[in-house]
């Protein structure tokens, strides 16, 4: 789960994090030196091969919907929302609205997010950096 994860990462004197954006989601961990190696095996799991528990997704999906509620009474996330839209058009992904519509929620199922997880999370579109450590030893 997430937590375990988290858990995990603080007992290396870790802070990680997650950002999603429209062109990258971006993992990220703040360590000390000797930890990096520790700490970047248990984020590659972590993404690599997530485990979606149904639970977590459901909590995670409430959250969402929370988020969009909140966000529909924010002119200003209108206002990016449909700035991208009309620059980008529909039918381009920086058109799309970032978060999930909410009436999509219902469609995301742990195997839907697998196999995007399989289809995108792939060696060719990834990079993996470090500030302050040995690429070579990465």
């Amino acid at each position: 789960s997430h937590l375990r994860v988290v858990r995990a990462c603080e007992l290396y004197g870790a802070q990680v994090s997650a950002v999603a954006g429209r062109e990258s989601m971006v993992y990220q961990a703040d360590t000390l030196k000797e930890s990096v190696p520790a700490v970047v095996d248990m984020l590659a799991d972590t993404v690599l091969n997530p485990k979606f528990l149904s639970w977590e997704l459901e909590e995670e999906k409430g959250a969402l919907k929370a988020e969009l509620d909140a966000a529909a009474n924010n002119p200003q996330e209108l206002l990016t929302e449909l700035s991208n839209g009309a620059a980008f058009g529909s039918r381009s992904p920086l058109g799309k609205p970032l978060p999930c519509p909410a009436r999509n929620l219902p469609l995301i199922t742990p195997d839907v997010l697998s196999s995007f997880v399989e289809s995108q999370y792939v060696p060719s579109r990834m990079v993996l950096a470090a500030a302050g450590y040995d690429h070579e030893a990465l």
